[in-house]
């Protein structure tokens, strides 16, 4: 086990919980909810550099295969990604190749001018149908960021 940031391997046990269903697996039924997989959830902290770590991993295509949640589906978000994308162009004017990773549906992209190039990083299902290219995984989208391709990402 190593640290996500840093790679170190001075790991510590911060708090550990007993085995649950993921965040955001919603189930239709009380007999689905019962039913579902359940997963062990510790974090850990890093003694090199401090980034509590959440463990184990669980595989992208686990987590947002079937992910239901839409930002957008939530008027408080809707209200939330206005102001914030009101405040980006206010202190980024010049913007032109824009990266959001954890995108969702696009919620604060469709927010942003037309003439700035919004690109999503979100491996869930409902990302797919943002109408924004889509770099499906995170690790895509730090890769793609860490060689300077976007003048601002989120």
């Amino acid at each position: 086990m190593t640290c996500r940031a840093c790679g170190g391997s001075r790991l510590s046990l911060v708090f550990s919980m007993d085995p649950m269903p993921l965040a955001g697996a919603f189930a239709v039924t009380r007999a689905a909810a019962l039913a579902a997989e359940r997963y062990p959830l510790e974090w850990h902290r890093c003694r090199d550099c401090g980034l509590v770590n959440a463990f184990p991993s669980i595989p992208e295509r686990v987590i947002f295969a079937d992910y239901s949640y839409r930002a957008s589906d939530v008027p408080a978000l809707v209200r939330h990604h206005r102001e914030f994308a009101d405040w980006l162009v206010k202190r980024f004017p010049d913007t032109r190749r824009m990266l959001e990773v954890g995108g969702n549906d696009g919620v604060l992209l469709r927010q942003l001018p037309d003439r700035w190039e919004r690109t999503n990083s979100d491996p869930s299902d409902v990302a797919a149908d943002c109408g924004f290219p889509l770099l499906g995984a995170w690790t895509q989208a730090l890769g793609r960021a860490h060689r300077s391709e976007y003048d601002l990402i989120t």
